[in-house]
C-alpha cells in the first residue's frame, strides 16, 4: 500500500494520540482467548500491566514500524468503508 508524504503524516500524528499499550494489550487479548497459545503466560502479563507500554506510539521508531503499518492498513480500510 502506498501513501502520499501527506497522507503518513496525518496517520502519525493520529498514531501518535492512541491511548499507550492499546495494540500490546489487543495482541494479549487474542493470545488469551487462543487455547492453543503458547504464549499464554507472557500474555497475561502484558494485560496485567494494562498493555505494559508508557509512551506514546511513534511512526518514526523502528519497534513501532509494524504496528504502523497495521494502523495505516486499518484506517485505509475505514475510509474506503471496508470492515476488519
Amino acid at each position: 500500500m502506498t501513501i502520499t508524504a501527506s497522507e503518513r503524516e496525518e496517520f502519525c500524528e493520529s498514531f501518535a494520540m492512541v491511548t499507550p499499550g492499546m495494540y500490546e494489550l489487543e495482541a494479549a487479548m487474542e493470545t488469551l482467548s487462543d487455547p492453543g497459545a503458547n504464549d499464554q503466560v507472557d500474555a497475561m502479563k502484558v494485560a496485567m500491566n494494562g498493555g505494559d507500554r508508557s509512551h506514546a506510539y511513534d511512526c518514526d521508531l523502528p519497534s513501532d514500524e509494524d504496528l504502523f503499518t497495521e494502523y495505516v492498513e486499518r484506517q485505509v480500510a475505514r475510509q474506503n468503508g471496508e470492515t476488519e
